[in-house]
């Protein structure tokens, strides 16, 4: 019977472990604010402070055959001057990760580097790296309908994006 609980209390914190973490690694000078939308989640409360060479993690994992989860990153806490962070996993390509860095709604971080991917495995797995300022595609502005999706296996780590990344 014992077996049984303890099977049952660890097979949730095998799911997550296997399809990994959402993380936002602030290796900038100043202080961001992450806004954590998941479902279920009032986002308008969910607003957290990030200090300088601090990690964030997502409250919410991305679930197969759910909904994903976005961050939306700011300068300010309740600001509409968003970069977003959206991962889901798609469960018909053996639970692959599907993610992307959106600027629709703003760029505040345009005058930093930017890596997004799986970590520790950047080199592995496809990732991207956008330089201070760069304005080419997928790290400048972007419009509706024209942002850049990487996906890596779910196995592959956490899916980090960092700011203030240096070099590729």
């Amino acid at each position: 019977m014992m077996q049984n609980i303890v099977a049952i209390i660890l097979l949730p914190i095998l799911a997550v472990a296997a399809t990994g973490y959402v993380k936002v690694h602030n290796n900038c000078t100043f202080p961001i604010w992450i806004n954590d939308v998941a479902p279920s989640v009032n986002q308008f409360d969910a607003w957290s402070e990030v200090a300088p060479s601090a990690w964030f993690t997502a409250a919410h994992s991305p679930i197969a055959n759910e909904a994903g989860t976005t961050q939306k990153i700011g300068l300010q806490r309740g600001t509409n001057d968003i970069l977003q962070l959206e991962v889901a996993i798609n469960p018909t390509a053996g639970g692959t990760f599907h993610y992307d860095m959106s600027t629709i709604d703003g760029n505040p971080f345009n005058h930093v580097g930017k890596r997004l991917g799986c970590f520790p495995n950047w080199p592995k797995y496809a990732f991207q790296y956008c330089a201070p300022y760069e304005t080419k595609f997928p790290c400048g502005k972007q419009v509706p309908g024209s942002f850049q999706v990487w996906s890596a296996p779910s196995g592959c780590g956490d899916i980090v994006l960092e700011l203030c990344a240096y070099g590729p």
